[in-house]
C-alpha cells in the first residue's frame, strides 16, 4: 500500500508529504473525519514512510525491515492506544505507558510513533495526564489522535495538535473509485457504497471478507420470509448461525495472522512490546468483529429500506440486482412493521455496543425480524 492507494483524501496527504519533504513534521497530529474514511490507513501509511530506510520520491520501499514492521502492526518504535474494558474507555494506566514509551530511545529508527485511536475515550484523568506530554514531546517523538468527534476532545488537547481533515466520499466518485480498484459491475459498486455508507474501513473489510454471499443468502431469507409456499420456520436461527459461522471464521482467520506476524519479529521485540502488540491486536479484532457485524445489519436494513423505498415510489434503490424480486414481495410489508424492523436493527447495533452476547444478538433479532408479521 502507498500513499496512492488513498482515496479522496488529497489535501490530508499533500499536508503530511510536504512535511516528510521538507523535514517540518509536527510533533502531534489529530486526524478527524467520519468514521471509515481512511484516517487510519494514511496514520499508517505516514508512519511507515516516516521511518522507511529506503524510501524514495517521500514513498515508504515496503521491503526494508521497518516497512515490514509497520505494516504488520509490529515495530518496537510504534505504539498503539485504544479504549478497552467493559465502559471501553482510554484509562491512566494506558496513557502513563504511553508515557513511558516516549520517554525511552528509539530502538531501529528516527521517530518513536504513538496512535491513539478513539481519544474521545479518554477519561478525565487520563486527559490531564496526556496533556503534560503533549505541552512537553520528547524530541523525535510523534503523536498521532484518530477520530471521528473532534468536539468531543478536551479543547485543550485539540490546541495543541496540527490539526488534518478528512473527507467522506461523495456516491458518484466512490461508485466509480469502487468499480476500478475492486473491478466490480455499476449495481455492484452501487450497493458496496450505499450499504456500507461510503466508508471506505467497512468497503474493504467487505472484499477481505467476501460477504457476497452471504448478502444473497440473507435476502433469499427475507424476500421469502412471509411467503405461504416457502416459509421455513427453522430459517431465522439457520441464517443467524450462518451469519455467525461467516463472523467467527474471518476473524479467526485474523487473529491467526497477527499471532504469525508476531512470531516472525518475536526475536527483536522485549515481553513489554510483546504484550503491548498484543493487546493492540486483540482489541484491534474485536473492533473488527464489530465492524463485520455492523455491515451485516446495514445488509438486513437495506432490504428493508429498499422495500419501503419501492412502496413510497422515491425512485432510489440500494440493492438494484435485487429490484424484480423485491417488487414482487413489496405488498407483504406493511409500513407498520417495516418501520418496527428498522428499529430493531438499530436497537441491535446499540446491543453490540453495550458488548452484549453476538450469538444471542444474532438470534433475537432474526427471530424478531421474522415473528414481526402484524
Amino acid at each position: 500500500m502507498s500513499f496512492n492507494d488513498i482515496v479522496n483524501q488529497e489535501i490530508a496527504k499533500k499536508v503530511l508529504k510536504s512535511a516528510i519533504k521538507e523535514n517540518k513534521v509536527h510533533h502531534s497530529y489529530l486526524f478527524f473525519g467520519p468514521e471509515g474514511c481512511g484516517k487510519k490507513d494514511t496514520a499508517l501509511e505516514f508512519i511507515k514512510v516516516l521511518n522507511c530506510l529506503d524510501k524514495k520520491n517521500d514513498e515508504a520501499c515496503d521491503s526494508c525491515s521497518s516497512c515490514k514492521k509497520s505494516i504488520k502492526n509490529v515495530h518496537p518504535d510504534v505504539m498503539w492506544v485504544s479504549a478497552s474494558g467493559a465502559k471501553q474507555v482510554i484509562g491512566i494506566n494506558a496513557i502513563r505507558q504511553l508515557e513511558h514509551f516516549t520517554q525511552l530511545k528509539s530502538l531501529e529508527v528516527k521517530y518513536k510513533i504513538a496512535l491513539i485511536e478513539r481519544p474521545e475515550k479518554l477519561t478525565k484523568e487520563a486527559g490531564n495526564c496526556f496533556l503534560k506530554t503533549l505541552e512537553e514531546p520528547p524530541r523525535n517523538v510523534i503523536i498521532i489522535l484518530l477520530t471521528a468527534f473532534p468536539d468531543k476532545i478536551l479543547p485543550t488537547i485539540v490546541s495543541r495538535c496540527q490539526k488534518i481533515k478528512f473527507l467522506a466520499l461523495n456516491p458518484k466518485e466512490g461508485i466509480e473509485i469502487l468499480k476500478k480498484k475492486f473491478n466490480l459491475e455499476e449495481n455492484q459498486a452501487h450497493m458496496l457504497y450505499f450499504v456500507c455508507s461510503g466508508k471506505t474501513k467497512w468497503i474493504q473489510l467487505w472484499i477481505e471478507a467476501a460477504l457476497w454471499n452471504l448478502r444473497d443468502e440473507i435476502f433469499d431469507v427475507f424476500i421469502n420470509i412471509f411467503s405461504k409456499e416457502k416459509r421455513d420456520y427453522t430459517a431465522p436461527l439457520k441464517l443467524a448461525d450462518s451469519m455467525m459461522e461467516m463472523v467467527s471464521n474471518f476473524t479467526d482467520k485474523v487473529k491467526k495472522e497477527k499471532q504469525d506476524s508476531i512470531n516472525e519479529f518475536k526475536e527483536n521485540l522485549s515481553s513489554s512490546q510483546i504484550k503491548n502488540i498484543k493487546a493492540f491486536k486483540q482489541a484491534e479484532t474485536e473492533e473488527l468483529k464489530k465492524e463485520l457485524i455492523k455491515i451485516i445489519f446495514s445488509v438486513i436494513k437495506s432490504f428493508y429500506a429498499d422495500i419501503f423505498s419501492i412502496s413510497c415510489e422515491t425512485g432510489f434503490i440500494i440493492n438494484l440486482d435485487k429490484e424484480i424480486s423485491l417488487k414482487r414481495k413489496t405488498v407483504n410489508f406493511s409500513h407498520s412493521y417495516l418501520n418496527n424492523a428498522i428499529k430493531e436493527i438499530e436497537n441491535s447495533n446499540t446491543l453490540l455496543d453495550l458488548g452484549a452476547n453476538l450469538q444471542l444478538i444474532f438470534q433475537v433479532l432474526c427471530i424478531n425480524l421474522f415473528c414481526g408479521e402484524k
